[in-house]
């Protein structure tokens, strides 16, 4: 999808020319700290009434906002972006962890450090009292969360008190940490006014709940197999950040959620740093997205010839064996050592760790083998030298042995109900060993030898997809369907066909309208 990139224009009109240009600045930065954003004029849309735009949230109504009384309106530059909801997800993991930090922390005074507290004044008293960090129910109530005590997940006091919000250590997929998200749910208010101070402000009775997780049934359910296009996409666009995705796969409701979220982080900022100002963000309406040129709400992808990525020379597939090899050797060395603290010496451990299990820390011990394999990783070099020779020459694998390589891979069509998210499916696929191909020239093809499930395993190894980054195009963990795979074998060429990919759910813009403090919105 390509989205045009404007420049943010920040006009001097009238209600805003009695500031100094520092502070505009400013404000010019603090709006555009999520992307950037360009000014319209109310004057230009409140005749017009269009229709809605298939494919976009439209929830004027949503807040109601008076088309007099701001000085200045903007729209977002594109669709809200992914990076955006992703900081509004992550923002609301941290608060709800914050929460839980501080309520479950046994030490009064650690607790308070995750408060932005003050002594207050007691109208019914008509005194200041002194804050009192055991009163955590009544503090919570007065005080906002303190967002620049460093919150470490990892750390020995506040480890324990998250870890069960994890998806349990058996179910993950290579040891990578998963939030259960179920457990994360955004309470959020509709403000009202500001008055004189962004902090006063009136709230309505309403009290909504959104969660922060994504839906891409759409894309799920057109999926063929298990590393088509769609399952990749799936697996991978959540973690995507780039400058112009879109945010997709929200509900309306996730949307509005979104949009008041950043409506507080927007006046927070402006509060930090003391400027006459404070907004308020909502989604856009019809006739405001039609101010600019509207974003598609598909994602072309191009023709792409695959068969250079899917064919499988006899040198990737030699240094494929090799690691598998490797790896059945290890565990069988570890497995058949005698000595316990010889076979921990495999293994990159903590002498004290967590253990999730346990929901504790505990000492590493060696005889625990089965659990130690569990928790932690082979060392990245281990010399088979230092160990027993007859055991070392009990688990050699042959050259011309075949192994057996298991890789791990989530099954979009089941959710685990516990988690919540998508289960960990295993297979195991037998590996041949290359000398059974009789080739000597290390560039040649050897998928023709292979069978489609081999193939596959050998894609898992070469484009692992738990380790995807932002730096490599997500097409790379796209693998051939059995058919295609056919066709690679009988030497012809194989393609991703171009088609344009609507995105699961609705996009949407967003406006941001600017008003100085001392004047009412209505």
């Amino acid at each position: 999808m390509k989205f045009a990139f404007l420049v943010f224009l920040f006009l001097a009109i009238p209600a805003l020319s009695q500031f100094s240009d520092k502070d505009k600045k400013k404000l010019e930065r603090i709006l555009c700290s999520g992307q950037e954003v360009e000014e319209i004029q109310n004057s230009e849309i409140q005749d017009l009434k269009l229709e809605p735009v298939p494919g976009y949230f439209d929830r004027s109504e949503s807040i109601d906002f008076t088309s007099e009384k701001h000085s200045v309106q903007y729209i977002s530059d594109r669709p809200a972006l992914l990076r955006e909801f992703n900081a509004f997800r992550q923002y609301v993991i941290d608060s709800v962890c914050r929460d839980r930090v501080y309520f479950q922390m046994e030490n009064h005074e650690d607790a308070s450090v995750f408060l932005k507290y003050e002594d207050f004044y007691d109208e019914g008293g008509k005194e200041y009292v002194e804050f009192d960090p055991s009163d955590r129910a009544l503090n919570r109530s007065l005080y906002r969360l303190d967002w620049d005590a460093k919150l470490n997940y990892e750390s020995p006091g506040i480890q324990p008190l998250v870890s069960h919000w994890y998806e349990p250590f058996p179910k993950r997929l290579y040891r990578q940490k998963e939030w259960m998200e179920k457990y994360f749910i955004y309470r959020y208010y509709y403000p009202l006014d500001y008055t004189n101070t962004a902090n006063a402000i009136r709230r309505k009775i309403i009290d909504d709940t959104s969660s922060i997780s994504y839906d891409f049934n759409n894309w799920i359910n057109r999926s063929t197999h298990p590393f088509d296009i769609y399952s990749t996409l799936t697996r991978i666009y959540p973690d995507r950040n780039y400058a112009t995705l879109p945010a997709a796969g929200i509900s309306l409701d996730q949307a509005e959620a979104f949009c008041l979220w950043k409506d507080t982080q927007i006046n927070a900022q402006l509060e930090k740093e003391g400027l006459p100002f404070y907004v308020r963000v909502r989604i856009a309406s019809v006739e405001e997205m039609f101010m600019q040129p509207i974003c598609d709400t598909e994602m072309p992808i191009p023709v792409l010839d695959k068969t250079e990525d899917w064919t499988i020379s006899m040198e990737d597939y030699g240094a494929f064996y090799n690691e598998v090899a490797d790896s059945v050797c290890r565990d069988c060395v570890y497995k058949y050592l005698k000595e316990d603290a010889l076979a921990a010496r495999m293994l990159s451990f903590q002498t004290l760790y967590f253990s999730e299990s346990d929901m504790e820390y505990i000492d590493f011990d060696p005889a625990d083998r089965d659990v130690n394999r569990i928790f932690f990783s082979f060392k990245k070099r281990i010399s088979m030298g230092s160990f027993p020779v007859e055991v070392v020459n009990k688990c050699a694998v042959n050259s011309s042995d075949s192994v057996d390589f298991t890789y791990f891979y989530r099954d979009l069509t089941a959710k685990d109900p516990k988690t919540g998210l998508f289960s960990v499916a295993k297979k195991q696929v037998n590996i041949p060993s290359p000398d059974s191909f009789k080739i000597t020239d290390k560039k040649a093809s050897v998928h023709q030898s292979l069978s489609y499930d081999q193939a596959v395993a050998f894609y898992n190894w070469k484009y692992p997809v738990h380790r995807s980054g932002e730096t490599v195009g997500w097409t790379e963990y796209v693998f051939p369907s059995a058919e295609e795979f056919e066709k690679l074998k009988k030497g012809e060429r194989v393609y991703l066909t171009s088609e344009s990919i609507h995105f699961p759910g609705s996009l949407f813009y967003y406006t941001i309208r600017v008003y100085t403090l001392g004047r009412s919105e209505d």
